[in-house]
């Protein structure tokens, strides 16, 4: 669900149907069915989502989420910590994100969750999940994921 709020914000505001895939294959990669996005419903004004999108491009430009950054490519996140308690203290880290060329539109939405990691406030989605989400966002617009 946090993938589809990154896209969601990626596309105006404009909510898309979740999906899985993108396209079926035989056994000699022919495509057999292609999938298309396809709109769901507009969850945020285009405006809201305008001021939304400036603020996760600047989280990764310049704020909590700078692990995220990858050359040449317009990368907008939202950082997190879920603290899950403090006997040990540990914490859940998380970020969302969405990709494409600068200026352009976005190609990739991502969620990271990364599990029960050490300590509780020090422990940030920008630090801990954010290069996995570089990682996969990478792999996407490489055309190897």
């Amino acid at each position: 669900m946090m993938a589809v709020v990154a896209a969601t914000i990626a596309n105006g505001g404009v909510a898309m149907v979740p999906h899985v895939l993108d396209r079926i294959t035989d056994d000699r990669g022919e495509i057999v069915e292609q999938f298309e996005p396809e709109g769901w419903r507009e969850a945020v004004r285009p405006e809201a989502a305008a001021a939304i999108r400036a603020a996760m491009v600047g989280v990764v430009e310049g704020g909590s989420g700078t692990n995220a950054r990858i050359e040449g490519v317009e990368v907008a996140g939202k950082t997190g910590t879920a603290q899950l308690g403090t006997d040990p203290p540990s914490s859940h880290a998380w970020f969302i994100a969405f990709a494409g060329p600068p200026g352009g539109e976005p190609e990739v939405a991502v969620a990271v969750l990364v599990e029960a990691q050490p300590g509780i406030s020090e422990v940030t989605g920008g630090r801990v999940a954010a290069p996995v989400a570089r990682q996969v966002i990478e792999a996407v617009l490489n055309g190897t994921q």
